[in-house]
């Protein structure tokens, strides 16, 4: 699989073409290997937040690439009954409080995003930190 630039896919239409037809193959991969819940195209919330969070997804490491599907499921019932939601919600946010409980769930003193912890960011996102400008 050819990998492009960001640059090079925004820049050139026959790359990007290429690199949106890898996409597709790889997100059939994934449904027919996870099954219509688990895979991106299914469509489904438990698909989705398992896509960016199960072992070598993009986010994976928040859980050292050792989520579970057990620890999604009890995730999002939890998310649902915290917010009252009768549907899947399947936006970033509602993944990124899914993805904080199951890491409370893991480790009830390890502090998250959603918790208000500019440290919790930075360590996830070091890049973010901002440096202190000289005077």
């Amino acid at each position: 699989m050819k990998k492009y630039t960001m640059d090079e896919i925004i820049e050139d239409p026959i790359k990007r073409k290429a690199f949106h037809k890898q996409q597709d193959e790889k997100y059939e991969k994934d449904f027919k290997e996870e099954g219509p819940h688990w895979s991106l195209k299914g469509g489904e919330f438990t698909g989705y937040v398992w896509h960016y969070y199960k072992p070598k997804g993009r986010y994976g490491d928040f859980f050292n690439h050792t989520l579970t599907k057990e620890e999604v499921l009890k995730g999002i019932e939890q998310y649902k009954a915290t917010f009252a939601c009768d549907s899947d919600i399947g936006e970033t946010v509602g993944r990124e409080w899914v993805r904080d409980i199951m890491i409370k769930n893991r480790d009830p003193n390890e502090l998250t995003e959603h918790h208000n912890n500019p440290e919790w960011y930075y360590k996830h996102f070091p890049h973010l930190r901002p440096t202190k400008e000289k005077v």
